[in-house]
């Protein structure tokens, strides 16, 4: 299964909007709605591996996984989330590089939205 930029973006813009509490995979309904349910599961996974979300599972001696809960994001998460939020600088900046190069990891797509942020504000201020 691969980790795609879209859904991980999808699946933490969702989470901001929850409550604090308990969350099942299938609460992630919007996200559910643009991609299958397993890869929003594999996103929430890697996203708790990495140290963006706060959450738990537990799996059988086999390998399947019984539950899983996601409780909220951390800061790591919502630094990532800030620098690939904006709708525009997504559609138009980001999403053409990675769908040309294919899926990367969560630290390259950091630091590309960190540059072309940092780019964007520094046209602004005209610098």
């Amino acid at each position: 299964m691969q980790l795609t930029p879209d859904c991980i973006r999808d699946v933490l813009l969702e989470l901001e909007t929850f409550h604090m509490g308990a969350y099942k995979a299938d609460e992630f309904q919007n996200s559910i709605s643009s991609h299958d349910r397993e890869q929003v599961l594999y996103t929430l996974i890697k996203l708790f591996e990495g140290g963006y979300i706060n959450a738990q599972y537990e799996r059988s001696p086999t390998g399947q996984l019984i539950t899983f809960r996601v409780y909220d994001m951390t800061f790591q998460g919502h630094e990532f989330l800030e620098k690939i939020r904006s709708e525009t600088v997504w559609d138009q900046k980001l999403k053409p590089v990675f769908t040309t190069i294919g899926s990367m990891s969560l630290d390259v797509i950091s630091n590309v939205a960190n540059s072309v942020i940092t780019s964007l504000v520094l046209k602004k201020l005209n610098l």
